[in-house]
């Protein structure tokens, strides 16, 4: 559609063509939401098809989980807004802090491979957090973007792999729980 779509607690069962905003005040969408659409996350939602829209804005203190591929031109994390995405899966898109430090992106701990094709902040405005949630299972997201990423993350058994063509740029500091097991690499 290309007005707006709001939506509440309840759940829409199938998928949505947005080519205008989709409102999500909590509850969730069970089907693929695709069009060059705006989704603006008004409430903690969760969405389990692939996104494909132009823009995202997450709001202040809210979660968005995404279970499927998620391709978003752009999406704002605002304050301790967070985004929530299975490994597994791809991030296609750039994200972006509202102001330096605000924000936080989720991996799952889960044994698979997620792929960030886009950047994570910018070189002045750094997004807070990127986490590779830490448990058994050996978590990769490789990314061939930059990372301008206040504190990176990782689980006890995961890989970020740097896979770009060119220069990448990784700002913040890295970490690894329990100091055991994750990894770091640079190139294929």
């Amino acid at each position: 559609s290309g007005s707006t779509l709001a939506t509440t607690a309840n759940t829409v069962t199938g998928a949505v063509a947005n080519a205008g905003t989709l409102l999500l005040n909590g509850g969730a969408i069970t089907g693929a939401i695709t069009g060059a659409g705006a989704l603006n996350i008004d409430d903690d939602a969760t969405l389990t098809g692939d996104v494909t829209q132009t823009s995202a804005d997450v709001a202040t203190t809210k979660t968005l989980t995404v279970t499927g591929d998620y391709a978003v031109g752009t999406t704002t994390l605002n304050a301790t807004s967070t985004l929530g995405l299975v490994t597994g899966k791809k991030l296609t898109g750039n994200v972006v802090a509202g102001a330096t430090g605000q924000g936080a992106i989720t991996f799952t701990d889960v044994a698979a491979t997620s792929a960030i094709t886009g950047n994570i902040g910018t070189s002045t405005v750094k997004v807070e957090d990127l986490t590779i949630t830490n448990g058994v299972n050996a978590a990769v997201v490789t990314t061939t973007g930059n990372l301008y990423v206040n504190d990176i993350d990782l689980g006890q058994a995961d890989t970020l792999s740097f896979i770009g063509t060119g220069t990448q740029a990784v700002t913040g500091t890295i970490d690894a729980a329990n100091d055991t097991g994750a990894g770091i690499v640079v190139g294929n």
